[in-house]
């Protein structure tokens, strides 16, 4: 018979400590108590590995429908009138993670028609020529901030670029989406339980609403006048009886949806790559000298350092996990790193090893029916962006002793800045 968890009220993972290193952070926790409610949270946390993959791929038990965008008082209608708040409701329910099927399978399949290997494989010479080009443009300087001058400009780009966003756009795109998760919100919060100050919420969802019109026309204007890219095939594409398989609302949150994936995270995958590169010299010169390593070296980056942080799920009826009742309606939060730090599946989890066998087993992509809709992007893209740094800078080091600031959020772990040298000859 389950029994009830325990309570563990001083986990944070918004602590410094926990924030340098989320892996050593939980070591502890992985080892006596894998499955816990968090008061403030009001949610059940699972860590280890088995426990996250049940989780994640057992839709019927634990729904995606977790997330929504905040909530507004009745006293503030009339500053956040209802078409403010479902520009922010729209684009937030429309993105894949949070839906469930049969609709999220409908809206999957027709987004992963597009969206594929072969039409990033296209790409790939136009990612290394924006790399080329961005590293033109501090080369001479033997110093940059890695994440704002290089990696986040790249990734931007190559997005711009899949979705054919005009390059004057990108800015305000990249802005409004960093709004639209700014109003992420747990499905149940009530509106008087925001707490974010009311000017605060006001701005934000005047910003939402401007933008959601302004690229809404885009949308609507590549519907008419379809391109070869990847906003124009999603536009384009069918379903059985020839109809429209995706709504232009459908398309502007799919495009959130992959430039969020394919920006932050593959940006803050290049800048902990090189971090974890310059922390073990050894593991570079393998994969300098064997370049078949490379696939594999991101998959352990991406377990060992990737920003994915937690991703929460409602339970939709009574289940146990790990002997420990999770009751029906509950929130249960899915600790990527913790899981991809569990001694059980991945031996010396602290240890980052370009030929871990299983490395290509971590969760930071999701599992199941919401693996990572970015996946086809952002391992290639970051291979490409370290291959060109260390051609172009061999000697590239990380400031492992910079004090790192971090997106406060619980979802990421984002990286704000990260100094690093090489010589200049």
């Amino acid at each position: 018979m389950p029994t009830a968890a325990p309570a563990v009220p001083d986990f944070d993972p918004r602590s410094p400590e926990y924030l340098r290193d989320p892996h050593v952070a939980v070591q502890g926790l992985l080892q006596t108590t894998p499955v816990f409610y968090h008061p403030a949270i009001d949610a059940y946390y699972v860590l280890r590995y088995d426990d996250a993959r049940e989780v994640l791929t057992d839709w019927e038990t634990y729904s995606s429908r977790a997330y929504k965008a905040m909530p507004v008082r009745d006293d503030l209608r009339d500053r956040i009138p209802h078409e403010y708040e479902r520009a922010g409701q729209v684009v937030q329910g429309g993105q894949i993670l949070n839906m469930d099927p049969p609709q999220h399978t409908a809206q999957r399949r027709a987004a992963q028609r597009t969206f594929t290997h072969r039409r990033v494989n296209d790409h790939r010479p136009r990612i290394a020529a924006i790399a080329d080009e961005l590293i033109d443009g501090f080369a001479d300087r033997g110093r940059c901030d890695l994440l704002n001058d290089f990696a986040v400009q790249l990734t931007l780009r190559v997005v711009g670029t899949l979705l054919n966003v005009p390059r004057e756009m990108l800015p305000g795109f990249q802005a409004w989406i960093n709004d639209i998760f700014g109003i992420l919100a747990p499905i149940d919060l009530r509106p008087e339980d925001v707490t974010t100050p009311d000017e605060q919420l006001v701005a934000t969802y005047e910003r939402v609403h401007a933008a959601y019109l302004t690229y809404s026309r885009f949308v609507q204007e590549r519907r008419e006048a379809p391109g070869d890219d990847l906003a124009s095939a999603m536009l384009t594409i069918t379903d059985d009886d020839g109809r429209p398989a995706l709504s232009n609302d459908d398309v502007l949150a799919h495009m959130v949806g992959i430039t969020a994936a394919g920006t932050d995270t593959t940006a803050n995958l290049i800048v902990s790559m090189v971090r974890l590169f310059t922390a073990a010299p050894d593991q570079l010169e393998l994969v300098l000298a064997d370049p078949s390593l490379w696939e594999n070296a991101i998959a352990e980056g991406l377990r060992r350092a990737a920003i994915s942080n937690q991703v929460f799920r409602i339970a939709t009826r009574d289940a146990e996990i790990a002997g420990m009742r999770i009751p029906a309606g509950s929130k249960v939060g899915v600790v990527l790193p913790a899981a991809n730090a569990d001694p059980a599946k991945f031996p010396d989890p602290l240890r980052f090893d370009v030929r871990r066998e299983n490395a290509g087993e971590h969760l930071s992509l999701g599992r199941g029916r919401h693996f990572c809709l970015g996946a086809p992007l952002a391992p290639p893209e970051a291979q490409i962006a370290l291959q060109t740094l260390y051609r172009r800078l061999p000697d590239l080091r990380a400031d492992l002793d910079q004090e790192l600031s971090y997106v406060p959020a619980l979802s990421v772990r984002a990286i704000l800045g990260q100094d690093v040298t090489w010589r200049v000859d």
